[in-house]
Parts: structure tokens; sequence; C-alpha cells
């Protein structure tokens, strides 16, 4: 019976004194009645006959108008108080006293933290909560209650504790040290932990408190949708009712950092490097005046400018940045402008600097006269004498020399117009690309047979080669130009569109090899796809070792066949590139052309294919910390810890056991990255040295993008479940405690009852036919006889 008292109520409870006037009527009607005195008259003996008849009738009608009337001033009184009834007074009504399970779940990710007022988001929701949490208390105490938060699906931050054993203030204390979660909403997770460990059929009411960020709630493998389609068949009519209690507003404008990446894979003390930033702008406004702060190793280094940006535009900041020793280096950017979300305003990236690019040069035509040996320009073209270093040291050695050569020490192999090498070689180019480094064929007279070279390199798609030779090609007259296929690293000075990359290059002679992929061969492979794309644009060499993938092709000779003349594969770690003429000036004019474009291009090669570093720049926060090292040069115990260490204890790795493959990488698995800034990994080498390599975590860029999603795509997203949308903001100002108001269906009763009060009082007033009471009296029957 309590709880069918407690769940009605009124907003006005002040104006329910205005029941009183009920009362209205009645006083009117004793006040309006006439005191008269009885003196008998003979005329109205007849009167006083008829009306002894009609007296009762009368009188009934009369009380019946007067309670309409009292009544519907109570009904007046009690609709400007606002009544309203909670969701539990049916089933009090009903005689249902089963206890049931509320849920709340509060969006704590990374978006929580916007501040479009002196209080963010994570801050509103935990009061609205609060709040809720008090009111369900007062009026289901009975009920159980759990508290979900979308950081943590594992385990809900109160689980089903009865809403009478509860503190609110407790809560309150406890929701209010939350902090906005460095991960995005996974509501998807959440809320199949939720129905995993619930009896649907037990829970009233799921409160879900968020922004509703579009990208997390909407987009994505870990969107709602997942989790509700399971619902809607699981529960049927079991479902529970879902309030949702969006906060903020529509437009939730940001500033951003997105991205922070080199230019050039290769980063080289002492050398400057070009860093892009990119920044967006998800505001309404054009972005002005603004800047990045940068700090190399946590100190400060000349800002760079940004120019402006449009609304829902992104810009690119070019910094360039010396570092200046080798080994591991932390890079961080930030915005200067003042933003509504902060953590996105800040990000870290760490590199890896080499002293110089270990070059290894195979010399197929060794010769005492630069002018006739095979690697003479090559050599000056990467490394000149001179003291300013192009950042690449080289090594050259003949052809005999590579089976016995340690291809583990050079960073890149390019091999220079060589004769089909033996077995044992070719298997130790194999091995060295698929570990990660890069090698490059040049042809040229010692190429000969295409067979021979092709079953020594190729192996019918096992070896190094990138395409099988078909034959050797001569033009005449003074040869043709080179044309690029697509954007490319190494080629990307020369202008897109052209007919030739440099109008002053010719090709007199070339191998023409099998097309990559069949005539589309500009693309990664005969599906049409095109490769992936590491950062520079190249493509991407994949973190697993396939023994292979398909060929792609470059540039292309501006020959009647249009042949391929330099073709790129992925192997495993490393990259093969296929070069179809010589290096020197044999077949070509190249080293000779004026525009500078020969030592460009070849400084950019080994720039792209020399071995990359395994250590990842920077990870998403949520991501697992993973670093892939020499199981060769390093010990398997290693730890990583946050950048809240030491309060936030190391946690040790593991290693991926099914990466532990002669030739392979050991990959060393950390925990998930739950927190953003510089972390750490403590690495053992074989020999007993101890190394520390920062790992970067920052905050997914999806997550920066704050729109909402409507209302019409909630209810679509929530469609076939009983669905309420209640602001965060009548939460917190009092106006939604789970209530129905009811005013309408009394307005309804009050024009009803008004109506009827009319209707009647006509009725009942109308004079009958003749100006007679209706009905002959006694009297005047007694008369006729």
């Amino acid at each position: 019976m309590s709880g069918a008292i407690l769940a009605l109520g009124v907003i006005n409870a002040g104006l329910l004194a205005g029941l009183g006037l009920a009362l209205v009527p009645v006083i009117i009607h004793f006040l309006s009645r006439r005191r008269y005195r009885r003196m008998p008259w003979a005329a109205t003996v007849f009167l006083l006959e008829a009306e002894k008849e009609n007296r009762r009738r009368v009188r009934f009608e009369q009380w019946l108008l007067l309670a309409l009337r009292c009544l519907a001033m109570a009904l007046l009184a009690l609709l400007v108080a606002r009544p309203f009834a909670r969701a539990g007074i049916v089933g009090s009504l009903l005689g249902s006293g089963a206890a049931a399970q509320r849920i709340i779940v509060l969006d704590d990710s990374a978006s929580s933290g916007y501040r479009a007022t002196t209080r963010s988001d994570l801050e509103r929701i935990c009061e609205a909560a609060t709040r809720l949490l008090a009111w369900l208390r007062e009026e289901s105490p009975q009920d159980a209650v759990s508290v979900w938060l979308t950081s943590r699906d594992a385990e809900p931050l109160v689980s089903r504790t009865p809403l009478e054993s509860i503190s609110v203030e407790s809560v309150r204390a406890k929701l209010g040290e939350l902090r906005p979660a460095a991960l995005r909403a996974r509501p998807a997770r959440v809320l199949k932990s939720i129905f995993a460990r619930t009896a649907l059929g037990s829970v009233a009411e799921m409160y879900l408190l968020s922004d509703f960020q579009r990208s997390d709630w909407l987009e994505g493998p870990d969107a709602a949708s997942v989790a509700l389609d399971s619902l809607r068949g699981a529960a049927g009519k079991d479902a529970p009712s879902i309030v949702l209690a969006p906060v903020g507003e529509a437009v939730r404008p940001n500033l951003a950092i997105l991205e922070i990446a080199p230019t050039r894979p290769q980063t080289i003390a002492g050398l400057p490097a070009l860093i892009e930033a990119v920044v967006a702008n998800l505001t309404t406004r054009p972005l002005k005046d603004a800047a990045l702060a940068v700090a190399l190793d946590r100190a400060a280094v000349p800002a760079a400018p940004i120019e402006p940006i449009e609304p829902g535009g992104r810009g690119r900041v070019l910094l360039e940045v010396t570092f200046p020793d080798e080994g591991f280096h932390e890079l961080s950017v930030s915005l200067t402008a003042n933003d509504t979300l902060s953590v996105d305003d800040l990000r870290r990236a760490s590199f890896w600097v080499r002293p110089a690019i270990s070059v290894l040069l195979i010399n197929g035509q060794p010769a005492a006269d630069p002018a006739t040996d095979e690697v003479a320009l090559l050599r000056y073209a990467l490394a000149p004498p001179g003291p300013f270093s192009s950042g690449v040291n080289v090594e050259v050695i003949t052809a005999d020399e590579l089976e016995t050569s340690d291809l583990g020490r050079f960073e890149a192999v390019l091999a220079c117009n060589i004769a089909a090498p033996t077995e044992g070689a070719a298997a130790a180019l194999v091995r060295y690309v698929q570990a990660g480094g890069g090698v490059v064929f040049f042809l040229g007279e010692n190429t000969g047979d295409p067979d021979g070279f092709n079953r020594a390199l190729f192996d019918e798609g096992r070896g190094v080669l990138p395409a099988p030779l078909v034959s050797r090609a001569a033009v005449g007259g003074d040869g043709v130009g080179l044309v690029r296929v697509g954007a490319h690293p190494i080629t990307a000075m020369f202008p897109a569109g052209a007919e030739s990359i440099s109008e002053y290059v010719h090709f007199r002679e070339f191998y023409r090899c099998a097309e990559p992929g069949g005539a589309d061969a500009g693309k990664a492979g005969a599906d049409g796809r095109e490769a992936p794309r590491d950062s520079t644009g190249a493509a991407a060499a994949p973190a697993s070792a396939p023994a292979s993938s398909a060929a792609s092709v470059v540039a292309r000779y501006l020959d009647a066949e249009n042949s391929a003349a330099w073709v790129e594969r992925v192997i495993g770690r490393g990259r093969a590139m296929l070069f179809t003429s010589t290096i020197d000036q044999d077949w070509n004019d190249w080293a000779r052309a004026p525009d500078g474009s020969y030592v460009v291009t070849l400084l950019e090669l080994v720039q792209h294919v020399a071995r990359r570093s395994p250590h990842a720049m920077s990870y998403d926060a949520g991501e697992a910390l993973e670093l892939a090292v020499s199981p060769e040069a390093y010990d398997p115990t290693a730890v990583f810890k946050s950048p809240a260490f030491p309060e936030v204890p190391s946690t040790p790795a593991r290693v991926r056991e099914s990466e532990l493959l002669p030739g392979q990488l050991m990959t060393l698995v950390g925990p998930p990255a739950d927190a953003i800034g510089a972390w750490q990994i403590e690495l053992r080498t074989r020999d007993g040295r101890e190394e520390v390599r920062p790992l970067c975590v920052n905050l997914d860029p999806r997550e920066s993008d704050l729109t909402p999603a409507s209302s019409a795509e909630l209810e679509a997203l929530f469609r076939g479940l009983p669905l309420r949308i209640a602001s965060v903001d009548q939460f917190l100002t009092g106006r939604e405690r789970g209530r129905y108001e009811i005013w309408p269906t009394v307005l309804l009763v009050l024009v009803g009852v008004l109506l009827m009060e009319q209707t009647l009082a006509w009725w009942f007033g109308r004079a009958p036919a003749g100006g007679l009471p209706a009905g002959p009296s006694r009297f005047a029957r007694r008369g006729r006889r």
C-alpha cells in the first residue's frame, strides 16, 4: 500500500490547498436558500399537491448538479497542482510486490571530459546519477540497483545492492572521484556484460546517462546495436524499460590533433626531419591565429603556426625537427588555443633515430676506373665525399662475397648488375627481406638469360625478385622516358600526370618483366584492390610475416608496350624492388640528368626500402601494448610501466609464443593502454644491459568528433524496446524522477465533467410542454371524477 502512495505525487504541492474550492458550490447552495413564512392560501392547494410528487426528483437533480460542480472545482485545483504517477504505480495497484532491479549506466569515456561550462559532462552525469539513486531509494527501497561504467565492462561499480541499504552520500563521494577514462565508450561491451549477468525479466528500468556520441554508439564494432539486436531476440516481452538521458548540446565544438607522423620512414641523427601534424577544426568557426607548441624529449623547441582552417576542415602543419643523437626520442605537439576538450589537444610519438642508414652495394661489375665501375656513380650519389653527411653509410662487396656476408648489419642491400646468385646466396636474401631488410635489384649485362635469373631469385614467387623477367628490350633513337604510376615516395618529386618524370632522362635498353596482377598493374593484386599504404604513402609491410604479397608497379617506360620499369613487392617484414635498367650509364643517361633527379630518387629509394623499426610510434588508448624485438638480442623478461607508475604497478610482459620461429621477431605483449601519456618498457639485452623505450599512448582520433546522435537516431537504435528520452538537465533540476505526468488526463476529465454539468442543468431546467408539470396530479384526477 505504501508503494502505491509513494508512486503518486504532485509537482506544485502547495496548490493542493485549492481542493478547498470544492466546498464553494455547497456554500453557495446553502446561502442561496431563502427563509420564508408559511401562509395558508386556498389557491396553493393544487400546487402543493403537485410539488409533493416532484420533490424527490428535484432534490436528486439538485444534489447531482452540486456534486458535479464540486468535482469540477476539485479537478481544477488538481490540474494546477500537476499530478503525476511513477512507473511502479501500475504494479502496486495490481498487487505485485516483487522487488525489481534498476540498472544505471554512466558514460565516463574520454569525451565526457568536454567542458562547455564550469562543469564537465562527467561531473553533470555523476550528479544526475546521485539524484536518480536518491529518488529510486525513496520510491522503491526494496529494489536492487547496479551501476556500470562504459569504461569498465568487466565489473560494475555497484553490484545488485538493495536501494534501502545504499548510502547516497557514499555513492556521491565514489562518483566524485571518477575522472574521464582514456577510452572510447564501448556500449556493446558493457551492455553484453549486463545482459549476461542479469535476468532480463527482473529488470524494471535501465537508465543510460551519456553524451551518446555518434562515433561510439552508432558506428564501429562496439556500437550499441551489436548488443541490442541480441536483447530484442532474447528478452521479448521481458525487455526492460530504457530511459536515455543525453547530456550536452546538439553542437559540441572541438579542436584536436589527430596525427603526427614523419614524412619519411627513416629518421637520422643530426639531419632535419619533417614531421607532419594533422589538426582538425570540429567547430562552427574558422581557426585563426593558432599555433602548435612542440617539445622534444620534453624540452620546448620553436612553435609552428597553423594556417587558417575552415569549420569542419583539417589542416596539415609541417614541423622541422632535428634529433641530436641516435636512440629513442619523444616528440609532443600541443594546441595553444583554448578548447572545450583538452585531452586531444596534445599528441605524442616516439621516434627511433639512427646514426645513419647502412647500405650494402653488391657490385656485379667492379672496375678500378670509376667511369666503368658499376656502383661508382651510385656510391657517390648515396654518400658523397665532403664535410656534410647524407645520412647514408655505404659498404661495397662483390657478387662472390654475397653468400658469406652478414646481411643483418645493413638496413638495405642494392644488387647492381649481378648474375644469378647461388642457391645459398638467394636463400640468404630471402631470409634477410623476410626479417625486415630491403633489397633492390638493378639489372645489366650480367643479368643474362631471364630464365636462369628467375629460377635463382623469383623461384615461382617464393624468391625475392618482385616479378619474373621476360626478355631484354632495346629501343631506337634517343630512348624513352619514364612516367610514374600513382603516388609513391621514390617518385614524389616528379609532377603527376607529366609526359615523363624527367625530360632529361632517356632509357635505351631494359628488361621487360611479367605484369604484376595482370593488366591492372597499378594495383596491389589481381583482385583490383590497392596495396595498403603506410604514413608515407608507400605499400605497407604487414605486422605479421606472410611469404609474400602481390607486386605493384611504381613507374613505367614510355615505350609502345608501356613496360614496367620499377616494381615493388612486400615480403614478410621487408621490401624488394626491381629496376629493369642499369644504375650506371650503360643503358641510360639518368646519372647525367641536370635536374638532380638521379641523386634525389636514389636517396628516397634507400629511405623507402631500408629496414624499419618494429617499435610503434604511438598507440591509441585501449590498444594492447606490443613490441617486436630480436630474440637473439633481447631477453623475454620485460615490464611495462604506465604514466602513473609507481601508483599503478608495472605489468610483466608475456611472449606471443606463436611467433617464436627461426628468423622471426619476438613480440612482447603488455596490458591494454588504459592511460594516455608516455608509457615505458624496460628491456634486458642478452648481454645483461638494461634498455628503456618510450611507448606513447594518445586518444583514439575517432573520439575527437563529439557529434551526438540525434533523437531520431536513438529511437531507431532502440526500436522495438520500451524507450523514453529525458535529458540529464531534467535530472539536475529535479524535473525527471521516472514519473509520468497525468495532468492531461485530469484536464480531459474536467472538461467532461463541465460538459455533463451544463447538459444536465439544461435538461433538468427545461419547462414541460404547455407550461404545466409533467404528468397529471392526484388532485387533477380526483377533480375529473
